[in-house]
């Protein structure tokens, strides 16, 4: 097979697989024999390609632990935006949650997603799609386990009702984006609690429809996590029924609370 080349710089060892309008493959530089990950954007107008932009400068400036280090921003012959960041192997959230079968490993979890998304709240920033396919736990890492945020495209800044313009999973739509009325950080809250609770119990707590699932959104229809997995400790359960709760107010204030 003909070796595949990027720009000339990065051949291509495994890919392309990922999600959306971007898709993500493995490379080596050929400068520096470093294994990368090499993200490409495949579709969408100028304003997808501002977030393309947007999300590797927001990377390259974080420089946190919990996110991928970016690295080179570049175009490809045929016009397509591409960017390189750090290579991770891991298991998404809902898989690892899957797999260990054990509420146990929720809290320290829960410790290092906060960390990484406190780093973006106090910038006045939200993730804006957060779900269990954007939160990578690293093989062999931790305690506490380290773990990656990805997918930086839609974050945004905490906007006021007239600023309705959000793009995102609608699974995991807090209800005040839903209504467009006033975001902060607690609609992250909101999408990391039904992120958490769909990999402890198997199942998205919001299917079908679009309608359908605003509509359940709406009106908070999920059931306490209690009923849904046995053994839970009561602190746990109590927190993440919090954080998915339909009125921000009745939610944590912050991550760090």
């Amino acid at each position: 097979m003909d070796e595949i080349l990027v720009n000339d710089r990065y051949r291509v060892l495994e890919g392309p697989g990922g999600r959306g309008d971007g898709a993500v493959c493995r490379v080596e530089d050929r400068w520096t024999g470093e294994v990368l990950a090499l993200k490409r954007l495949l579709s969408g107008g100028a304003k997808r390609r501002r977030d393309f932009e947007r999300e590797f400068l927001l990377l390259r400036d974080l420089d946190h632990p919990f996110f991928p280090r970016a690295y080179d921003y570049g175009i490809e012959t045929d016009g397509v935006p591409f960017f390189t960041m750090e290579y991770v192997v891991g298991r998404d959230l809902g898989t690892f949650l899957r797999d260990s079968g054990s509420p146990a490993v929720v809290p320290p979890l829960l410790y290092s997603i906060c960390l990484a998304l406190r780093n973006l709240h106090h910038r006045g920033l939200l993730h804006g799609d957060l779900k269990p396919a954007n939160v990578l736990v690293e093989e062999g890492g931790g305690p506490p386990p380290a773990i990656k945020v990805l997918d930086l495209g839609l974050a945004r800044r905490f906007f006021q009702g007239e600023d309705r313009e959000f793009s995102g999973t609608v699974n995991y739509l807090a209800p005040e984006m839903a209504l467009g009325e006033r975001v902060d950080q607690r609609a992250d809250i909101y999408a990391l609690g039904l992120t958490i609770y769909e990999g402890l119990t198997g199942v998205r707590p919001f299917e079908g429809k679009k309608v359908d699932v605003v509509r359940r959104i709406l009106s908070g229809d999920i059931a306490p996590i209690r009923q849904a997995v046995t053994g839970i400790p009561p602190f746990l359960a109590e927190l993440i029924d919090a954080m998915v709760a339909v009125r921000p107010a009745d939610r944590p204030s912050d991550v760090e609370e």
